[in-house]
Order: C-alpha cells, then structure tokens, then sequence
C-alpha cells in the first residue's frame, strides 16, 4: 500500500507535526509514505526525510488563481501513483483533494483539526462537493467532527474521530528539570507559567498576558514562558510592556527542544479562543505539567476537570489567573494533577494508537468495507 500525504507546506505547526509523526511511522503498519508540500517545503521537510521519508514539493497555489500548479499537482499524483492520498489543512484539503479525484486516486482522506468560526458557505459547498470522492474526513476530536458536519452538511457516516496524538519523551527527571531552567536563565526557585503555539488570535496570549499581570503582585518570582512565533508577536511584546510585566515574559520564538521547555515549568496554559486538539496541550500533560485550559472545542475532551487539569471560561482573564495562582500555591495540588494528566495523555494520546487506526482505516477504504466511523476510544464500529 502506498500513501501520499500531502500538506499545504511544512512550517511548524500542530498538523504539520502529527504528519512528520504519522509519516515515520507508517510503513511499520505496511504503508509506503511520501509527503507532498504543496507552496513551500519549510523546516520539518529536511526531519521528515532524514527520518527516510520522501518529500516533494509541487510548486504554486493550486486553486482559481493558479491553474497551472493544479495541473502540476494532478500530474505529480499521476506520475506517483498512490493507493492514498491524505491531505492536512485548508488549502490542501480542498484542492489536494480535488486533485487526487482528477488523477483517480483510489483512496482519498482529509484531515480537519480544527474547529473554524466562519467557515464560509462557498467553502461549505466545496466539502460537500468533495465528500463524494472522499473516504473518510478524518476529525482529530469529537467537537471538531460535530462543527464540521454542522457547518457543511457532509454526512456524518463520512466522518472518522481519530484523536490527534504525539510521541512522548520520558519524563523529565530533576535534574533535567534544573537543567532546563538553567539554559533558559531561570532561578531555580522560579514559579514558571509557560505556553507554546503560533502568536495569533486563537491562541489568546493577550488573555494569558492579561493573567499574568492580575498575579504579578501576589506570585513572587512568577515568570512566563511563551514558545511560538506568528503575526501578533510585535504586538504582544507591547502588551507585556504596557502592562508592566515586560521583565517577567520571555518571547521564546520557535523552539524545537519542547521536552526542555515542558521540564522548566510548573504550569502549562492554553488560553484559545477556540480550538481542535492542541498537540502541545497533549504533550504538556504527557511530561507531567499541571495544565490549565479554556473550555473550548477539543479542550474538554482532552482535560478532565479537577482531575487532570483545570478548564476555565475562554476571554476570561480573571478565570485565568485565579486557576493558575491556585496551581503555583499548592504544590501537591500541581503534583496530583500532574501525574494524572501525564498517564491520561500517555494511555489515550500515543502516536502508536493514532498511526494504527489510520492505518485500519486506509485498509479499511481499499478493502471496500465501508464503516461508518472510528469511535474516540480507538474501537471501530
């Protein structure tokens, strides 16, 4: 079985990682991987094909307003000739998709990872259009599946929920943990708030800022981390100075030592607007941080309130603050949660399991059973 996954480009981000991921480790599962970028090839492309994959890149915007990189890319899926093609995020989604169809792919996936405010209408009758060549769309939470079917109209007998999921490094002992905080320039005794994702709107570093300076005259020695670049950088540098915790925030940029960054802290915040499955959520709660999280999309789904994390309300500042002084007040309070989320995410979120249904699910398309769905406990029905 051969399969191509294609992706918009391969930047950093949380598709583009569980695609790095999935793709080393598929061809234990019997399928022969390759990767397509289609507009860029980006710093995950040289991981991915030291890891043995290959990677191509098919130059262009494949859509109205370039043509000719359509036709390039129905050409290259010609030319390849996959028995599946899998496509991650918008663009890829919709004219990857279209594509595969042209060259008759004999199997066509979609990956949707997100839950999308305003999806617009054109947008939804493309999917609809495309669902009748697709196999599965597969949705990486139960919200994002249940946005999805609500805003396009696509059956829901064309939707597997697959959990996204990455692969865990040990948990970090202490002196990893003083080690970590060394190279980051921290004081040992330190109380360390950390986040990591794209600078944009989703993510809602204004709100987290805003946290941080509602604690900065209750919590002594309180820092924050924030790893991630993106368009709201500038911005965000401003706030932290305006609200007078410029000496208290480290802008990180793009980190690719994430294991490190998880040891130094003692909190891990994820304060979106909205969201799918956060991968670095995930990975937090597997080395064992005590987390705390907007309630919003796949959020709950991941989280257990009180047991494995703390969920607040999304635009809530104060919410925000209060969840997090009561974490870095009580030491054993952080521990418990900690170590319940750590063997939660370890159990439900391992990459092995999420590899293992894509790939019964590409054998389930080319075997010619058509079942419905893959439930979120990794059992099919």
């Amino acid at each position: 079985m051969k399969a191509l996954l294609l992706c918009q480009n391969l930047n950093v981000g949380g598709a583009e990682e569980l695609l790095r991921a999935t793709s080393a480790r598929l061809p234990a599962e019997g399928v022969d991987t390759t990767v397509v970028a289609i507009t860029s090839r980006g710093p995950l492309a040289e991981e991915i094909a030291r890891a043995g994959t290959p990677v191509h890149l098919a130059t262009g915007q494949p859509g109205p307003r370039d043509p000719a990189a359509f036709l390039r890319l129905v050409q290259l899926l010609r030319r390849e000739r996959p028995d599946v093609v899998h496509t991650f995020l918008l663009n890829a989604c919709l004219y990857g998709r279209l594509a595969a169809i042209f060259a008759r792919v004999p199997l066509i996936l979609a990956a949707e990872q997100n839950v999308y405010t305003a999806k617009r209408r054109r947008h939804a009758r493309f999917e609809r259009l495309l669902a009748t060549g697709t196999f599965r769309v597969v949705a990486c939470c139960r919200a994002v599946a249940d946005a999805y079917v609500r805003q396009t109209g696509v059956g829901s007998d064309k939707i597997a929920v697959v959990y996204n999921a990455v692969a865990f490094d040990p948990l970090p002992s202490v002196a990893e943990r003083a080690s970590a905080r060394a190279l980051l320039g921290l004081p040992p005794d330190a109380l360390v708030v950390g986040t990591l994702g794209r600078l944009t709107e989703q993510k809602a570093h204004r709100v987290l800022l805003e946290a941080i300076a509602r604690l900065a005259g209750r919590v002594p020695r309180l820092s924050l981390l924030i790893a991630g670049d993106g368009p709201l950088r500038s911005k965000l540098e401003e706030q932290a100075v305006r609200l007078g915790v410029g000496d208290r925030v480290r802008f990180l940029g793009i980190r690719r030592d994430r294991a490190s960054l998880y040891a130094a802290m003692d909190v891990f915040a994820l304060p979106s607007l909205w969201e799918g499955l956060s991968l670095s959520l995930v990975e937090a709660m597997g080395a064992g941080c005590p987390v705390v999280a907007t309630a919003v999309g796949g959020n709950p789904e991941v989280v257990e309130d009180g047991r494995t994390g703390l969920l607040v309300p999304s635009k809530d500042p104060r919410a925000l603050a209060e969840a997090l002084e009561s974490l870095l007040r009580d030491p054993r309070l952080s521990q418990t949660l900690g170590a319940a989320a750590s063997q939660a995410a370890r159990t439900r979120f391992a990459i092995e399991r999420h590899v293992a249904e894509i790939a019964d699910l590409y054998r389930q398309g080319l075997g010619g059973r058509d079942r419905p769905t893959v439930e979120p406990s990794g059992a099919l029905r």
